[in-house]
């Protein structure tokens, strides 16, 4: 049985009965109920699929800024560069930018980290290249809301920089041009759930102006579906609208390189839903970034020449098999380090020098142990619940206490954002056991790593060894 246990929602019986009365069936009441649906509008609003997006991009805080220094920058012929993401939300977020300012005339180049050697968001490395290659204007799509001293780095150099992301907010934003994110404690956007792809969509649409909302919608919302469905994303509200619309014009997207990718991925002339985007093409996409190559979906959206769009079509799927395998030899490496301890050792357990991991979000992982979201928890988290770590403006940081038993920070200085299918596997193959992981530097020297990861795992043993958490560290692959 794929799910051993059900979690059912508490029920609302008046309000389920309220809308039985209005006219709606008894389960679909129940099932509208416990998504806090409460009377007869409501529903309505819930179920109407709408053929465009309800808010005014205006309503989210600083998007006239955004727009104004955007225009500016166009207008006056700057070099523009778009900061993107190495995940499907991320890389779609950034051909929905590059290719609507393309479109304008504009000098733009596009940006998107390597995930082992770079990392996730901003850095300065990568600040300063683009300054010297000649950009003045940063935009960032699906990050930057915690990059406030890459932001400061970045305004030193002479860059200004607009900042649209969708993560939740730290307590000082970053001293950009414009921060366009629905989450600001301070935007009233009545829709707080768009994906990195939703924002960008929004900034394009505001771009664009009213009388081309239409035009620009159609031609962007298939990016965007991909985007959100692969982000999982609420499908309510603007996302429901995004989702539903881009996979009916899928079929009529003018971007050769997704059209490519659906061949290759068998999924042309077939009918095509969140469960296709979602399991089929997605980690296609995805498996660029695991892989360190995230550039080359961008450029396969991007293209407009179909023959290197078949060409970079099917490198991705060979990357994507790739990427399989990878995983399938790292979750052989962590089972064989599991049958080597003794069963009480297994309650809590932490392996070191586990390398390469691909990175889901907690949330999917979550969804997939059938778990709330609160009892999956990244090493991190749990060394900074017993006080080995802070968490500040400036990111995550060892404490004093920590500094003689973790002496790496770096391995635990990036922001560490999910987890693996590996997690969801090994979970399953011991009993259920909650399972987290954190990847390591691959790039640093295996000896240091060797040593830094048995010292981490031998501390962090004697923290969890009462509770039930599988703890899966990342270093140099064994």
């Amino acid at each position: 049985m794929k799910f051993p246990s059900w979690h059912v929602a508490q029920e609302n019986s008046a309000a389920a009965e309220r809308l039985a009365d209005a006219g709606y069936p008894y389960l679909v009441s129940g099932v509208l109920a416990s998504r806090g649906v409460e009377c007869a509008e409501d529903a309505a609003e819930f179920l109407t699929q709408e053929t465009s997006l309800t808010y005014s991009p205006f309503l989210m805080r600083d998007m006239d800024k955004a727009v104004e220094r955007i225009a500016q920058a166009v207008a006056a012929g700057e070099r523009i560069a778009i900061f993107g993401d190495y995940d499907v939300d991320g890389i779609t977020a950034t051909c929905i930018m590059v290719d609507y300012l393309k479109s304008r005339g504009a000098d733009v180049l596009h940006y998107i980290p390597r995930r082992i050697e770079d990392g996730y968001g901003l850095s300065r490395d990568a600040i300063e290249g683009l300054r010297k290659g000649g950009a003045t204007l940063l935009v960032t799509v699906d990050c930057g809301i915690t990059g406030v001293e890459e932001v400061d780095f970045a305004n030193s150099l002479g860059m200004d920089v607009v900042i649209t992301d969708h993560h939740e907010c730290r307590e000082t934003l970053p001293r950009a041009v414009a921060v366009v994110d629905p989450h600001r404690p301070d935007c009233g956007y009545p829709f707080k759930h768009l994906a990195g792809c939703g924002v960008a969509l929004k900034l394009v649409l505001a771009l664009g102006g009213p009388d081309r909302e239409e035009a620009l919608f159609s031609r962007y919302c298939t990016l965007a579906a991909v985007g959100t469905v692969a982000d999982v994303m609420q499908m309510s509200g603007e996302n429901r609208t995004i989702v539903s619309c881009g996979l009916a014009d899928l079929e009529h997207s003018d971007f050769i390189g997704l059209h490519a990718l659906l061949r290759e991925a068998g999924l042309s002339g077939r009918e095509i839903s969140s469960v296709q985007i979602g399991f089929v093409l997605a980690p296609r996409i995805n498996a660029a970034g695991r892989m360190g190559a995230a550039d080359m979906a961008a450029e396969l959206l991007l293209c407009s020449d179909p023959e290197a769009a078949e060409r970079m079509a099917k490198e991705l799927c060979a990357l994507n098999r790739e990427r399989q395998n990878v995983e399938q030899t790292i979750y052989s490496q962590a089972e064989e380090m599991i049958e080597q301890l003794p069963e009480e050792e297994r309650r809590a357990l932490v392996l070191e020098r586990i390398g390469a991991l691909q990175p889901v979000g907690r949330r999917q992982l979550a969804a997939r142990l059938n778990l709330p979201e609160r009892e999956v928890r990244t090493v991190a988290t749990l060394l900074k619940e017993h006080g080995l770590v802070s968490l500040d403006a400036a990111g995550m940081s060892l404490t004093q206490e920590a500094s003689d038993i973790l002496p790496m920070a770096r391995l635990f200085s990036r922001e560490l954002r999910g987890l693996t299918k590996l997690e969801t596997a090994l979970s399953a193959r011991w009993n259920g056991t909650k399972v987290c992981v954190v990847p390591g530097d691959a790039d640093q020297d295996e000896h240091v790593l060797h040593e830094v990861g048995r010292s981490a795992a031998a501390r962090l043993r004697s923290f969890l060894q009462s509770g039930s958490t599988l703890a899966v560290t990342g270093g140099t692959t064994i």
